[in-house]
């Protein structure tokens, strides 16, 4: 499959929205993860993304990574809450 780059994966995980996919790493030919997840929090809307600088081989392991991180973060937010 072609990818350009971009997110494409998204799920609501424990009441956040994770948005995930990868882009092109300029210096190789390898992808890196992009990450985002959303919330609301008092009434308003919150945002955490990350930059990553390590590359993955192919886009599908880059999104995962991404994903996988994203989950991590969301359950010690959530751990950190109870």
């Amino acid at each position: 499959m072609q990818h350009w780059g971009g997110i494409e994966m998204e799920e609501t995980y424990r009441q956040y929205v994770i948005r995930s996919g990868a882009s092109p790493m300029l210096t190789c030919d390898e992808w890196k993860p992009i990450a985002q997840v959303n919330w609301d929090e008092n009434r308003q809307q919150r945002v955490k993304q990350w930059n990553f600088y390590r590359g993955f081989p192919t886009y599908i392991a880059a999104e995962n990574a991404g994903h996988r991180i994203a989950k991590k973060w969301i359950d010690s937010q959530v751990e950190g809450e109870e």
